[in-house]
């Protein structure tokens, strides 16, 4: 979700709920033009309990007629939410009539949530529908979440009996324009976003409202103090507004920015394509972003699986590490058994130490570069997979991909470690040229702040590419970067990773053709991947060998 929409879902909630110490329960995946809308929709379902709305919606996954009892508790939500405000402020039945408006609007619609917009506008609708959409209004009704429920079972079961269900089933199952993983999102009921402590624990919503109220005010603070040079105005434009101040940049700048990669500059943005212009431009990261989304949807059951491997298995790595040591007592060790009958020696046994492992950090970094282009959707997956995994193992992870422009490295910010939300990973698209090296030794510097074991994951095509062309901004600015000086280049910070206890692993998406360029310039920290199902056995494995 766009994060400008979220702040404003937040202020409209907070202006008809005048409640500033809660936030929004029922979080949905929306169009930015929504806010309004679902400001008004949380409010109005503020007291609701969300548990029990999640394990009916939950129960639906395995009915019959899922994608209708769906839809029909999304309206009922509509309804309910919106009866408990709509006399509170005069604007509020404005806003709500022009939600439904462009609903009727949009080809993602499902023909009962058309009806029931008709019919809220009070536009001729198919009277077929009169008796559901009739029942549906009453939701307003019930006080508690049991009750509505209750009441929701009552509303299927009776319009099963009492209306040509299989007309509306016919309807759907041939309605090309309805989008069933539109509705899923809606009623996904993303909860409130987990704050992940120190400890790996979550926080309260009041710890949450002062954790984001802290970030909020750093934001104005931040914004205030960067200044856009004139090329950076043109950077701006492609890749989205800088999220780090000048003096920081500075610093960075100064200190990575020399001999191979003098001239070079450093650009931070969130890749949430704030500031960028374009009809053009916005269009590409558009089909590319609906691309993603279309593909994540395809394999929705393999990610699944991916992820839920690898919590397995991290939780049992975290839980359980077994160490031998020879001992005079214990489990006989029959390769050591010939020393107790011929060298006369006791310590022919072994016995076990179990220790538990504490969570590391880990920072996931994605080349960025066009030479990814047919491997964008793959990126993206493999990304929301190990980060989604590792959230939900409680270990913190950042997110980032990087591409070089002219002379500048662009550092596209996906998820923070303060963050589990992951979907902004989806935003991920290929462009430009990649000093692997330079991004590297970033990374390893900011990830040394941590007091924890450390991992970076970077996923590449073995491919170090970022040559000189006469650049929009006047001339040649920096040295090139490929082929051996690159490779050269990228074996140092490899060795500097490992001299400075940062752990490495390099999973390889390229060519067969680059696995021996690839394999000199990351040796044992490399895993090469032919498919995305592979992903949950070898990274678990390259952590239980090297964590």
């Amino acid at each position: 979700m766009n994060k400008n929409a979220v702040k404003r879902i937040n202020n409209t909630f907070w202006t008809v709920l005048d409640d500033y110490n809660k936030l929004p329960s029922f979080y949905q995946i929306i169009d930015n033009e929504d806010f309004l809308f679902y400001g008004i929709l949380n409010a109005g379902l503020a007291k609701l309990k969300k548990e029990e709305i999640i394990d009916y919606k939950n129960s639906l996954q395995k009915s019959t007629n899922n994608m209708f009892n769906k839809m029909v508790l999304k309206l009922c939500l509509y309804e309910y939410g919106i009866s408990r405000v709509k006399d509170e402020k005069p604007a509020i039945a404005y806003i709500v009539d022009e939600y439904f408006k462009s609903r009727l609007e949009s080809k993602n619609v499902h023909i009962l949530e058309q009806e029931y917009c008709k019919k809220k506008l009070s536009l001729e609708y198919d009277h077929d529908f009169a008796q559901i959409l009739e029942s549906i209004k009453k939701c307003g009704n019930f006080g508690d979440a049991s009750e509505l429920i209750k009441y929701i079972k009552e509303i299927t079961d009776i319009y099963k009996v009492n209306f040509d269900f299989q007309k509306l089933l016919n309807v759907d199952l041939n309605y090309m324009g309805y989008d069933e993983k539109f509705e899923n999102d809606i009623l996904d009921l993303a909860m409130n976003e987990n704050i992940f402590s120190a400890e790996f624990t979550f926080n309260t919503n009041q710890d949450k409202f002062s954790s984001e109220y802290k970030e909020e005010e750093k934001k104005k603070i931040r914004d205030e103090n960067i200044v856009y040079s004139e090329d950076q105005k043109d950077i701006k434009k492609k890749f989205g507004d800088m999220i780090v101040i000048n003096d920081k940049i500075v610093k960075l700048e100064q200190k990575h920015c020399k001999g191979i990669h003098e001239g070079c500059k450093v650009y931070i943005t969130d890749g949430e394509f704030e500031g960028v212009e374009g009809e053009n431009h916005l269009e590409e990261l558009s089909k590319q972003l609906d691309l993603n989304k279309a593909v994540f949807e395809r394999d929705k059951a393999m990610i699944d699986v991916q992820i839920n491997k690898i919590v397995t298995e991290l939780k049992e790595f975290f839980n359980r590490r077994e160490d031998f040591f020879k001992k005079n007592r214990g489990r006989l060790d029959t390769k050591l058994a010939y020393k107790g009958t011929y060298l006369n020696s006791s310590n022919i046994f072994k016995t076990r130490s179990i220790e538990s492992k504490k969570p590391f950090v880990c920072e996931i970094l994605l080349d960025g570069s066009g030479s990814l282009d047919n491997k964008q959707t793959n990126v993206s997956e493999i990304a929301y997979i190990i980060s989604e995994a590792f959230n939900r193992a409680g270990v913190r992870t950042k997110v980032s991909a990087f591409s070089n422009y002219v002379e500048y490295i662009i550092f596209r910010q996906y998820k923070d470690f303060n963050t589990s939300d992951n979907e902004s990973i989806k935003n991920y698209y290929a462009t430009g040229m990649n000093r692997d090296s330079l991004a590297l030794s970033i990374v390893k510097d900011e990830i040394l702040n941590f007091e924890e074991n450390k991992l970076v994951i970077y996923l590449n095509d073995g491919y170090p590419n970022d040559i000189n062309i006469v650049n929009q901004f006047g001339g040649f600015s920096r040295k090139d970067y490929d082929g051996k000086v690159a490779i050269s280049d990228i074996k140092n910070i490899v060795r500097d990773y490992k001299k400075q206890g940062v752990n490495l692993l390099s999973i390889y998406l390229g060519k067969n053709k680059r696995i021996k360029d690839a394999s000199e310039m990351y040796g044992e920290n490399l895993i090469y991947l032919h498919r995305v199902e592979e992903l949950g056995y070898k990274l678990t494995k390259f952590i239980s060998k090297n964590m």
